[in-house]
C-alpha cells in the first residue's frame, strides 16, 4: 500500500503520540525522550481545523508513521508572519521522499496564508537533518538556542534549491 500524507484528525491522537514517542526513542537528536505536549501541541491535537497551525501525518496501512507541524511563533491577529516547523518519521520510512512531501505540503499552506518565514531548529551534529533541510532551501540563520542551530526559509521556497 502507498504511504498517505494527509491532515491530522482527532482520531489520530493516540497513534500520532505513539509515533512521536517512537521517533524520540530512536533518535539522539530529539529535544525530549518522549512526547511532552506544549499548549500549542494540545491545541493542535484538539482543534485540527484551526487556521493558525497545520498538522499533517503520514500513514501506512492505517498506521501513523510520521508527522509535520507548523505552529505560530507568536500570537497575533491576521496572517501569521513566522511559523515553526517540526517533523519526524519512523526510521523505516525515511529516505523515501515522505519528508519532502510533508514539508512541501505544510510550507505551501504557510505561504498561501501569508507567512513570511518558516524556522526550525536542529542539532549541529545531526548531519542528515542539516543536509535534508538545506536541500529543501532552509539556511542557517546564525542564531543558536542552547546549542541548537536555527534554520529558516522564505516564501519563494518551493521545495528545493537555495533560499537564504
Amino acid at each position: 500500500m502507498k504511504d498517505i500524507v494527509r491532515e491530522y484528525a482527532t482520531q489520530d491522537r493516540q497513534a500520532l503520540i505513539a509515533a512521536i514517542d517512537a521517533v524520540c526513542a530512536a533518535s539522539p537528536w530529539m529535544l525530549a525522550p518522549r512526547f511532552l505536549p506544549t499548549p500549542l501541541w494540545e491545541h493542535a491535537l484538539r482543534a485540527p481545523r484551526c487556521t493558525r497551525h497545520r498538522l499533517l501525518v503520514v500513514e501506512d496501512r492505517a498506521k501513523v508513521v510520521g508527522w509535520c507541524r507548523l505552529f505560530p511563533l507568536a500570537l497575533c491577529n491576521g496572517p501569521v508572519p513566522e511559523l515553526e516547523l517540526g517533523i519526524g518519521l519512523l526510521p523505516a520510512y525515511r529516505h523515501r521522499g515522505l519528508g519532502k512531501a510533508l514539508v512541501g505540503k505544510a510550507a505551501a499552506w504557510g505561504w498561501e496564508g501569508g507567512c513570511q518565514r518558516i524556522v526550525l531548529t536542529t542539532h549541529p551534529e545531526n548531519r542528515g537533518a542539516l543536509r535534508f533541510f538545506q536541500r529543501l532551501g532552509f539556511a542557517p540563520t546564525g542564531r543558536q538556542r542552547e546549542g541548537w542551530i536555527e534554520m529558516a526559509c522564505q516564501p519563494d521556497w518551493r521545495g528545493g534549491g537555495t533560499n537564504v
